[in-house]
């Protein structure tokens, strides 16, 4: 019973989105776009305050998962700026899903100005790293930007791949997805 409710709401969405496109209603906010596709397992006060401790300290992952409550609004005061600031520092570090999740702040204008050519290069290193999601994404946007505009993409890519560790083990990569 609950997949035929889950498989219902995946194809209203779908519909909505088809609705959207040919009527010219608003792109949704990443917040929105992920409240259905994502569940954030609830946290108590004490693993809150560690996550928050852990990103603080460095750790990529909790950059990533903190920076996702903070766009989400999940547990914390929805805060765009913040969220870009912490999938950033996690996806300088080589996380493909901050990547990925950067890169769509960028479509949407999540916090930030719509801005395809950056998404792209988050897209292309998420794809680079082996994000399934940015790969589809990356595809998606290279029509929507000039030839220009995507070698200069593809340069800028070029540069932060040097400075990203490319240390993230497929195992950790895979159950990020």
């Amino acid at each position: 019973m609950q997949q035929k409710a889950i498989v219902g709401v995946i194809v209203l969405m779908l519909i909505f989105s088809v609705y959207k496109t040919f009527t010219g209603v608003p792109e949704s906010t990443l917040a929105e776009r992920n409240r259905v596709a994502t569940v954030v397992a609830p946290m108590d006060a004490a693993s809150l305050a560690a996550l928050r401790l852990a990103a603080e300290k460095g750790d990529r992952i909790a950059q990533y998962e903190l920076g996702l409550l903070y766009a989400k609004g999940a547990q914390v005061k929805q805060n765009y700026a913040k969220a870009h600031e912490l999938l950033k520092k996690s996806a300088m570090q080589g996380v493909p899903k901050a990547q990925y999740h950067l890169g769509e702040m960028y479509v949407w204008g999540d916090g930030v100005e719509v801005n395809y050519p950056e998404a792209i290069v988050w897209f292309w290193l998420g794809t680079s790293l082996g994000d399934k999601y940015a790969q589809k994404r990356l595809r998606a946007m290279n029509t929507r930007v000039s030839s220009q505009e995507l070698a200069d993409a593809k340069a800028r890519v070029d540069r932060l791949w040097k400075e990203i560790p490319h240390d993230l083990t497929d195992e950790v990569a895979k159950a990020m997805h």
